[in-house]
């Protein structure tokens, strides 16, 4: 089977065990309370749970860890995100590769059906393997089109161009 991202593997996984009714996805582990949740939640006895946790920034790896010393391995934490694990002893790394640029055109192709052949194809160059990135490129070539034109492809031919344009136009 052939899983187009870390959270789509990770909560397939989770599915399929035996404890899938007690699993809790948190999209944005930057931007939510989790650890004050998790230590709440390892202070109580009864507490048994898989936190998958998305979007993990590496300052917040090692505090997540500590929240979960109470729980004795009552609350599992999978964290997902593109940072390398401060103590690589306690906290195990798994390292995904990129996806392939046949993959990324396939992701490409589901979100943007209409989307021209050149434009898919510059989706997937920007994305680097990368499907948040492949997303979000296909999202602004298909919501402007003054993206497309050639003014501006020059500019787009790299991720950090593009980031930076559509900074500058939500403004």
């Amino acid at each position: 089977m052939l899983f187009r991202s870390k959270t789509r593997l990770a909560l397939e996984i989770c599915k399929e065990a035996p404890w899938a009714d007690f699993v809790v996805y948190v999209q944005q582990a930057r931007e939510s309370n989790l650890l004050s949740l998790l230590a709440q939640a390892a202070s109580e006895k009864g507490v048994r749970c898989v936190v998958v946790a998305d979007d993990t920034p590496t300052e917040l790896l090692k505090p997540l860890r500590d929240a979960l010393e109470p729980s004795e391995g009552r609350i599992r934490l999978i964290t997902l995100g593109s940072s390398h694990s401060p103590d690589p002893r306690r906290i195990k790394g798994v390292e995904l590769p990129p996806l392939s640029a046949h993959c990324i055109q396939e992701l490409v192709g589901c979100w943007s059906p209409a989307m021209p052949a050149e434009l898919v194809q510059m989706a997937v160059n920007l994305a680097a393997g990368n499907p948040r990135l492949a997303r979000l490129a296909a999202d602004a070539l298909t919501q402007n089109p003054a993206l497309r034109s050639e003014e501006h492809t020059s500019e787009l031919q790299s991720p950090c161009n593009l980031v930076c344009r559509l900074l500058l136009e939500k403004k």
